[in-house]
């Protein structure tokens, strides 16, 4: 059967509830050169001109050499756990990561004023995923939900002979983010011990919401919540007091 052009209603499901804490997170993923960055970037476009606040991570390899923050790069080998790069319309911050950090840790680094994370990579993740892929010239794409059966994902054409991916297109893919991804997940709870992510069902999340919301309501400053960060850290016994 030959693959069809996308339509906008090919579902991206569902993540299991204990993974990522079913945040609004989707994964772009394909092999080099196969136009993972070029629809992450349309598809960002899209979604801000819709309104959304987007958030992305890519994956890479390699760690960030680039000049402009070369002299960050120094606070880091020095030892520096975090260091920012401040400039007059964009702050870029570099922290030493932990051997074998997950992708949990890494969105809660993100903070949580977004309301999408568009991943490019982590083929491993257990994520809705688009994969990407070239044929004939065209710009493949494929489905692929958590738990699915790898035979019966169908391949779509996102792109035309001349490799273009088309308004129409991105605009479906987008109707297919705000149906799967954003409307359903635009209340969240997410929990992080230790730099870890706790794993919440929707039960205890409840809880903690309701609970922090109705506490925080009493305070001065505090009408019409729509996010809540809280940072917590406890004095280890031991630690040397300043004078």
């Amino acid at each position: 059967m030959p693959p069809r052009h996308f339509d906008g209603k090919e579902p991206l499901g569902t993540l299991p509830p204990a993974s990522l804490s079913c945040l609004p997170v989707v994964a772009v993923s394909g092999y080099s050169n196969s136009g993972k960055t070029m629809l992450v970037e349309r598809l960002v476009g899209e979604l801000v001109r819709r309104g959304y606040r987007v958030a992305t991570i890519k994956h890479t390899h390699h760690d960030n050499n680039s000049s402009a923050g070369k002299d960050t790069r120094r606070h880091i080998k020095a030892g520096s756990v975090a260091t920012m790069l401040a400039g007059p319309h964009e702050l870029e911050i570099t922290r030493r990561a932990r051997e074998g950090a997950s992708l949990g840790e890494m969105i809660a680094m993100m903070g949580s004023d977004w309301d999408i994370l568009i991943c490019e990579g982590f083929k491993k993740e257990p994520l809705p995923r688009i994969w990407l892929y070239q044929e004939d010239g065209r710009i493949m794409m494929r489905v692929e939900k958590p738990g699915s059966d790898t035979d019966t994902r169908e391949d779509m054409v996102l792109s035309d002979e001349r490799h273009e991916l088309s308004d129409e297109n991105i605009s479906k893919v987008c109707d297919m983010l705000e149906e799967d991804i954003i409307r359903p997940r635009r209340g969240r709870v997410s929990l992080y011990v230790n730099g870890k992510e706790v794993p919440l069902t929707e039960f205890p999340a409840s809880v903690i919401s309701n609970t922090i919301t109705g506490m925080l309501s009493a305070l001065k400053g505090a009408d019409g919540i729509e996010s809540v960060n809280i940072s917590l850290k406890r004095a280890c016994g031991g630690e040397k007091s300043w004078e």
